[in-house]
């Protein structure tokens, strides 16, 4: 399948987030608090994305398009960058407390999921989000991602990670398999 356009890219990038913002927005209100996507910082993380993906395509060669996790990674590196979220209590004074720390963080993530879990059935995400060990695992995803500071590289391990055990079809789905590991070799060896 060919590339997409940088255009088609910016779209598809967009509404992925806009659904990803939609759940956070529905769940922070209804711990009273009100919260804001800034659309500057939006067109920025798109920017961001289009930049690392071509810089990631041109130092590994990949002249298709690329596998769902690595827009996973990159993008949520972009979102953690650029923070687009603010949370606000209801009389639009700043929030306080953990709902207002971790909104970019949780935006990351889910966007994230979104973009792994694409077209997969409905079971494969109700088993990851149904782990008992889940809510744990997220809590720790969610501090990492607002604690540290998380290459796009690293992230992309972490939603290849979960696509590997919940989203297997996704990985081979309109997408080129690029060993990094082997192509990195490769270069050093010359």
């Amino acid at each position: 399948m060919p590339r997409k356009t940088p255009e088609q890219i910016r779209f598809a990038r967009s509404v992925t987030l806009e659904a990803a913002w939609i759940k956070i927005r529905e769940e922070f209100k209804d711990l009273g608090f009100v919260p804001t996507l800034n659309s500057v910082a939006v067109r920025k993380i798109t920017e961001d994305y289009i930049a690392t993906r071509e810089a990631f395509s041109k130092r590994y060669k990949i002249t298709d398009r690329i596998q769902r996790p690595k827009i996973a990674g990159f993008m949520a590196a972009s979102i953690l960058r650029y923070k687009p979220v603010a949370i606000n209590d209801q009389d639009h004074s700043p929030a306080h407390g953990y709902g207002s720390t971790q909104a970019n963080e949780m935006l990351a993530f889910w966007h994230g999921l979104a973009i792994c879990a694409e077209g997969a059935p409905e079971e494969d995400i109700h088993r990851l989000i149904s782990s008992p060990v889940f809510e744990t695992w997220y809590n720790d995803i969610l501090w990492l991602f607002e604690h540290n500071t998380v290459c796009s590289e690293a992230l992309v391990m972490i939603f290849e990670t979960l696509s590997l055990l919940f989203f297997t079809d996704n990985l081979k789905r309109h997408t080129e398999v690029v060993d990094i590991k082997s192509s990195h070799s490769r270069k050093h060896q010359k």
